[in-house]
């Protein structure tokens, strides 16, 4: 394990030109505020990352049927997901655990306090549908 948690800098696959594909799923769990004078939004989220680490994959047979682990996170290379209407500073408590299959498909998840930009049209309050958009990316590795 040290030797992959030697190479946390690293994104985690044998080929640097193959992609490292990061799933994102979320639950709203609670609307804790809305300020539409500042069109802000204040939401909480369950939030649920995966993706494969190719060098963390071992034979569950050779290891007395062990399919699953979990690992510190703070110790492996993690998808750098933001949202980018997040406008204050993120005080979400840090799950330090992620889960890892012997296939090396990992899991993660996380609690989000979400303090967003929401364009809020509240003319017709409370007679009104709001839609406001969270996008998920990486500040540091794009599509390309």
């Amino acid at each position: 394990m040290q030797t992959v948690f030697d190479r946390i800098s690293f994104r985690p696959t044998v080929n640097l030109s193959n992609p490292t594909i990061a799933n994102i799923s979320f639950t709203l769990y609670a609307v804790l505020g809305v300020n539409e004078k500042t069109q802000i939004l204040t939401t909480f989220l369950w939030l649920r990352l995966y993706w494969h680490h190719q060098f963390l994959v071992w034979d569950a047979d050779d290891c007395g049927g062990v399919t699953k682990i979990s690992l510190p996170v703070k110790e492996l290379w993690v998808p750098d997901i933001i949202v980018y209407e997040f406008v204050d500073d993120d005080v979400s408590q840090l799950c330090p655990y992620v889960y890892v299959n012997h296939t090396g498909h990992i899991r993660w998840d996380r609690m989000l306090r979400l303090v967003s930009a929401c364009n809020l049209e509240i003319f017709s309050f409370p007679f009104d549908v709001q839609n406001c958009s969270f996008t998920f990316g990486s500040y540091m590795h794009t599509s390309n």
